[in-house]
């Protein structure tokens, strides 16, 4: 990646330039930036029943019949 950022700016290791100059003129993100933004967008796609790639088995759908909360149990919530 970094190599590629090079290139992109016709630069070479031998000139010295910073990773971080490199990043803001070419407006590429960080490794750990785009690693982020791929465990947020899987976590937003399943959380919206979306497929991700290789976690289909992993999660299951509840359904409501299967959940007991306290006020299920106890029917103490009142809204008014």
């Amino acid at each position: 990646m970094n190599d590629g950022m090079r290139i992109i700016e016709g630069v070479r290791r031998k000139d010295r330039v910073s990773i971080h100059e490199l990043r803001k003129k070419t407006n590429v993100p960080t490794v750990n930036q785009m690693a982020a933004q791929a465990i947020i967008t899987d976590a937003w796609k399943i959380a919206h029943n979306c497929k991700v790639a290789g976690l289909e088995d992993i999660f299951t759908q509840l359904n409501e019949a299967g959940m007991k909360t306290r006020e299920k149990r106890t029917a103490t919530l009142t809204l008014f």
